[in-house]
């Protein structure tokens, strides 16, 4: 799904929690998204998925089973 019109703003959403990514004074133990370059990895991910698309940025998602829809464009 195409999201370049709306990157900034899932940015915005998400460094509104900052308290749970990397803080280089923080005694907290490391995790995954408190990891140094985690934060440079949503855009570089969204540009990869979007990429084979010929999208600036994409959303990837995952379905456990099959959908049924005659056309994607009835989705949205």
């Amino acid at each position: 799904m195409d999201i370049t019109a709306v990157m900034d703003q899932k940015m915005e959403a998400i460094l509104a929690h900052s308290s749970q990514f990397y803080d280089p004074n923080s005694s907290e133990p490391d995790t995954y998204i408190a990891s140094k370059g985690f934060l440079d990895n949503i855009p570089a991910r969204a540009r990869e998925h979007g990429r084979p698309c010929g999208f600036l940025y994409g959303e990837g998602f995952t379905c456990t089973r099959w959908i049924g829809v005659k056309s994607v464009a009835t989705l949205w």
